[in-house]
């Protein structure tokens, strides 16, 4: 063992952090397990066996100085290419829950879900995630240059420099500051994904920004400078855009009930009573109806086959919205149908026909309500197709719509339907009092 004591004591805390952890990435938990135990790389396996020193693996990297990354003298960040394999070994990530010193450490526990999910998609189809990782690096890394491989030292680099960036194959060593689900989804683990991540593994594919400290770094000061890097990351950070995320879906996963109704709100945007009056870009006037929330949260519960709306469209259940053809015909039935119903609404709310900031009734809240009440309509019994919107809307014109707000919506649609007192054609009409003339009796 790498500690001078005959025996090193397990809390019950780290055993579980230790359990929990074989569970999540399994036989890749060694590589923590012996660092907990103090014992290298250098003395297990047949690195032991043959007596070798520490071995060093390089990488083709593009190094930076200190004053193009305003890091303070000493330091050098480096772009390169890794195996996962290579930073798995490495790695150490202060976890709040872990077993290092608890005022040091500032990240998560790494999240089993996540990375079978991450694994799946790894085994299905190879791709890499092509985002950098951050992470920290030894001082003990070398810059060699690329053509003399001789050592380049950080503080005498004025420009990018291609480099040979070499480091000492050891335990914790490479500081995982973000992207530890990415690495740690590549773990030795079993079942059906290990034989096609297996190969994945030691493919040098993954695009990582390191950065090296000066060796007067103390443990204390690494931690320190890591947890702001990361606080620097995860706070500044831009979300993907809501939008953006949905128009993704309908090009990579068309078929989903995600991109279908993007597709529809697209649609209504562009055609009908809406059209012109939704934001759809982040370079949209203010005054315009926000459409971020309507496809996930509004529309897409009319388009899910197991939905009353859709089953109007496939009441056989014979359509599939997997087939291109399929799917084109039940998006412009649904932008056909929802265009009427809002035709009708329109026609009775001619001059406040516009977005709140523009003096009228439309906001999120009010297009939703109007679509979901379609979701109403068809639960009442009623056929889209056969519906007369005009009609239906008549004693609209006095609703209070500046009551709802925010994703109130759901209410909306049902004190709509309320309102309205709708009969459904297919049903028997409530009778009216007969009238009996004294002559038939």
């Amino acid at each position: 063992m790498g500690s001078t004591e005959p025996f090193l004591i397990l809390t019950r805390a780290q055993a579980k952090y230790f359990t929990s952890l074989v569970e999540t990435i399994e036989r890749s938990a060694k590589f923590e397990l012996l660092k907990y135990l103090g014992i290298a790389l250098h003395q297990t396996g047949q690195a032991r066996i043959s007596g070798s020193s520490v071995s060093l693996n390089s990488f083709p990297a593009f190094a930076l100085p200190a004053a193009h990354t305003s890091y303070p003298p000493g330091f050098a960040v480096v772009s390169f290419y890794a195996d996962p394999q290579a930073l798995i070994s490495r790695s150490y990530v202060l976890r709040r829950d872990g077993w290092e010193d608890p005022d040091l450490s500032y990240q998560r526990f790494v999240k089993a879900e996540k990375l079978v999910a991450m694994r799946e998609y790894l085994a299905d189809n190879g791709k890499v995630f092509i985002n950098n990782l951050v992470v920290t690096l030894p001082s003990t890394a070398q810059l060699m240059d690329s053509k003399s491989m001789l050592p380049v030292a950080p503080e005498a680099l004025s420009n990018k420099t291609l480099v040979q960036l070499q480091l000492p194959l050891e335990l914790g060593t490479v500081g995982i500051v973000d992207g530890q689900h990415r690495i740690l989804s590549y773990y030795e683990g079993s079942g059906a994904t290990e034989a096609a991540i297996d190969r994945l593994r030691v493919r040098q594919n993954l695009l990582v920004t390191g950065i090296i400290f000066p060796p007067s770094y103390s443990a204390e000061m690494r931690a320190k400078f890591e947890a702001e890097i990361f606080l620097g990351i995860n706070n500044n950070q831009s979300p993907v855009n809501p939008q953006l995320r949905q128009d993704l879906e309908t090009i990579i996963n068309p078929e989903s009930s995600t991109a279908i109704a993007r597709l529809i709100v697209i649609r209504l945007s562009k055609e009908g009573p809406l059209a012109g009056k939704m934001s759809m870009s982040q370079f949209d006037p203010p005054d315009k109806i926000a459409s971020a929330s309507l496809g996930p949260y509004v529309v897409e519960s009319l388009t899910k086959p197991r939905s009353a709306f859709y089953q109007t469209w496939d009441n056989t259940g014979s359509r599939d919205l997997r087939n291109e053809i399929d799917r084109e015909e039940f998006v412009n039935y649904s932008v056909d149908q929802l265009k009427r119903l809002l035709q009708g609404a329109a026609s009775h709310l001619k001059h406040k026909w516009k977005s709140v900031p523009s003096g009228g009734i439309l906001s999120t809240t009010v297009v939703g309500g109007f679509l979901l009440l379609m979701d109403r309509l068809v639960k009442n019994k009623m056929t889209p197709a056969s519906i007369d919107y005009k009609k239906l809307f008549e004693d609209i014109d006095n609703f209070p719509f500046k009551n709802y707000s925010s994703s109130a919506w759901a209410r909306l649609a049902t004190d709509l339907m309320a309102t309205l007192s709708i009969q459904s054609p297919e049903l028997e009409p409530k009778s009216k009092p007969r009238v009996v003339k004294r002559s038939s009796l």
